[in-house]
């Protein structure tokens, strides 16, 4: 499907599910969506990511919050052989396109 959203003009957004080491679909996903048409997320408040740091912790809250971004970033981008920097640059980019509009109309208000 993921031609056919980009022939479209869409983008694709990939969320902490990408960081699930079982989630072999989303990562292959992830490495067809053009690097100028994938955007990150954190489906806030729920798919709290996988993040290897807090694998020895008990569970307390697992609510996903925008803090993990950083981490979901590294290990999508770990997952699909991209240097941090150069994915982090692309998803941040590629979100500052989709919501132009909206930004922009907020800076219009003031």
């Amino acid at each position: 499907m993921i031609p056919l959203f980009e022939k479209y003009g869409l983008y694709i957004s990939f969320s902490g599910s990408v960081t699930n080491p079982n989630a072999k679909k989303v990562v292959n996903a992830l490495k067809m969506v053009s690097k100028d048409r994938f955007v990150l997320e954190t489906d806030t408040p729920d798919i709290y990511p996988y993040l290897p740091e807090h694998l020895l912790e008990p569970e307390v809250s697992r609510l996903n919050e925008p803090k993990n971004l950083p981490a979901i970033a590294k290990i999508a981008s770990d997952r699909i052989g991209m240097g941090f920097e150069e994915f982090s640059n692309h998803a941040y980019e590629n979100s500052l396109i989709v919501f132009h509009p909206v930004l922009e109309a907020k800076k219009n208000q003031k």
